[in-house]
């Protein structure tokens, strides 16, 4: 539906289950159409003819008109027979907000609800304030507003035990008695922010590890200790064939038949190696060994 000044109004539907929204909703758009008054107070007792009474009728005939367009079909049945939007207001309050009675009976289970409200392990910090202002909205609708200071502590007192060192800071650096909830809820959103990147941080940290350890699993271990000791077998048959060292020989028999056998190949590979006569220099072996874990 498009108004007088262009622009596209999504008007809002009463389906049995959201008088209270529905009906605030409702009163804002007849403010703004100009025709709240006649809802509330029913066309003026002026001579019909008049100019004043055919202005307030032709806000009259918007409302329901308004009325008619907000309302399904079981709802539009209940309706459909009232002559002004006066009575066609009054007959679905009647209908959803019941007597003095009923009111009072819904109003009493709204205050349990809020008393025992409380913030769910998965919830955001938005998600739960949401959900506690949706129920103190219905309470408004029946007359009941809770003073802003209750609803500051009673949030702080039914946060997730996750937030209880925010808690903590907040009640000692902010004054309760001045704090409204959207600071608050300001306040306890940036602490939430960080808790979260933290997180997010360390689930990264242990994804990476997990992939990098998933990687060097026990085949490259495996493959890290043989190349290990292959290399030692080297370097201990290196220092026998330069020297005769027995210390060297026994080392060599230390190693495991796997790698002994490797020993074929060691004159070839040893046919270069620096350190025998006229070399000038001999390695470090013990360092070697020692590096390898001898």
């Amino acid at each position: 539906m498009a108004n007088s000044n262009g622009f596209a109004m999504n008007l809002p539907i009463l389906d049995g289950k959201n008088y209270e929204h529905w009906s605030i909703q409702m009163k804002a758009i007849f403010g703004f159409q100009e025709c709240l008054d006649v809802v509330k107070g029913g066309m003026p007792t002026a001579d019909e003819n008049s100019v004043e009474y055919r202005e307030a009728n032709k806000r009259d005939c918007k409302a329901i008109f308004l009325i008619h367009q907000c309302v399904d079909r079981a709802n539009f049945e209940k309706i459909s027979a009232a002559s002004s939007s006066k009575e066609a207001w009054e007959i679905l309050e009647k209908n959803y907000s019941g007597g003095k009675k009923i009111k009072k009976v819904r109003l009493l289970t709204l205050k349990r609800q809020y008393e025992l409200m409380q913030m769910d392990e998965q919830e955001s910090i938005a998600e739960y304030l949401n959900r506690l202002r949706s129920l103190i909205n219905q309470m408004k609708g029946f007359g009941e507003t809770p003073i802003e200071q209750h609803v500051v502590e009673k949030i702080l007192r039914t946060l997730h035990p996750r937030f209880d060192h925010v808690v903590a800071v907040i009640e000692e650096a902010k004054d309760l008695d001045n704090l409204s909830v959207d600071e608050l809820q300001g306040s306890l959103e940036v602490h939430e922010q960080r808790f979260m990147e933290r997180q997010n941080y360390r689930q990264t940290d242990h994804a990476l590890s997990a992939q990098f350890k998933k990687k060097g699993g026990p085949g490259q271990n495996e493959k890290f200790r043989r190349d290990k000791a292959r290399c030692k077998c080297t370097i201990v048959a290196a220092l026998t064939w330069m020297d005769g060292s027995p210390y060297a020989e026994s080392l060599a028999c230390r190693a495991s038949p796997t790698d002994y056998n490797a020993q074929a190949t060691w004159p070839r590979d040893m046919a270069n190696f620096p350190g025998k006569e006229g070399s000038g220099s001999t390695p470090s072996w013990s360092k070697i060994l020692r590096d390898l874990g001898e």
